[in-house]
C-alpha cells in the first residue's frame, strides 16, 4: 500500500529531523540555510507533511543517536501515512467494501490475504481476482448501483437475489447445482491422485497412473 508519494514525504520528514538534530557543525549550517529559505526548504516541506501526517513530536532518547531518532520518526510517519490510506479506502463506497468485509468475525484475515505473498499466479489473474474482491467486475449489481444504466440487480441464473461477486462466488442457489460441486472435487480429486502417487498405491487393481483434472488459473 505504500505509495511514491507517501515514500517521498515520510523520507522528508526524516530528513528534516536529521538536519535538525544533527549534532554535527556542518550539517547544523546546513540546518540553519534550509530554515532560511523562502522555497524548496527541507525544513519547511518535512514540517508541513508532519503536520499533514499528523506525525507528533518524538523526543529523543538518553544517548539515541541521531540516525536513529530520524528512523523512529520516519516509521512513524509511514505508519501514519498508511492508516490515512486505509481509512480513504474503507470510506469508499464500492472499493471500501472488501477491507470492511475481511474484518468480520466469520473471515480469517491472515488466510484471505496469505496468497499475495507469492502463488506463482499471473499478473493478469491477480489483478482480475484483486477486482473481484473490489467488486468491480461487471455484475448486474454493479451496473444496478454504479453504472445505473437501469439493469435488474437480480441474478440472472436464479433471479432471487442480488447479483453480486459474493453471490457468484458461493450464494447462487442453480450454481450450486453444478458449478460449486465441480470446484469442490476438483481439488479433492488433484489431492487423492498427489496421495496415491506418494504412497505408490494401486486404486481399482490398477496403478494410478492418470492425473485426474486440476484447477487451472482460468
Amino acid at each position: 500500500m505504500i505509495q511514491i508519494e507517501t515514500t517521498y514525504k515520510t523520507t522528508t520528514s526524516g530528513l528534516g529531523t536529521y538536519l535538525e538534530k544533527s549534532d554535527d557543525p556542518l550539517l547544523k549550517l546546513v540546518s540553519q540555510h534550509e530554515k532560511s529559505r523562502k522555497s524548496y526548504s527541507i525544513k519547511k516541506y518535512a514540517d508541513k507533511f508532519k503536520k499533514e501526517l499528523n506525525v507528533k513530536e518524538i523526543a529523543r532518547k538518553n544517548n539515541e543517536s541521531v540516525t536513529k531518532l530520524t528512523k523512529r520518526v520516519k516509521q512513524h510517519a509511514k505508519s501514519q501515512a498508511l492508516d490515512n490510506i486505509s481509512q480513504k479506502w474503507e470510506s469508499k463506497a464500492m472499493h471500501g467494501q472488501y477491507p470492511s468485509r475481511i474484518k468480520e468475525a466469520d473471515v480469517d484475515f491472515k488466510q484471505t490475504n496469505n496468497w499475495l505473498k507469492g502463488t506463482g499466479l499471473k499478473a493478469e489473474t491477480e489483478g482480475l481476482i484483486i477486482a473481484a474482491q473490489d467488486q468491480n467486475l461487471a455484475t448486474r449489481l454493479y451496473h444496478h448501483k454504479i453504472i445505473k444504466d437501469g439493469t435488474s440487480p437480480l441474478c440472472r441464473l436464479c433471479y432471487r437475489y442480488e447479483e453480486s461477486i459474493d453471490h457468484i462466488l458461493s450464494g447462487c442457489p442453480e450454481l450450486a447445482k453444478t458449478e460449486y460441486i465441480k470446484r469442490h472435487n476438483n481439488p479433492i480429486a488433484y489431492m487423492h491422485w498427489k496421495i496415491l502417487k506418494h504412497y505408490n498405491i494401486k486404486a481399482n487393481d490398477k496403478w494410478y497412473e492418470h492425473q485426474p483434472e486440476t484447477v487451472t488459473e482460468n
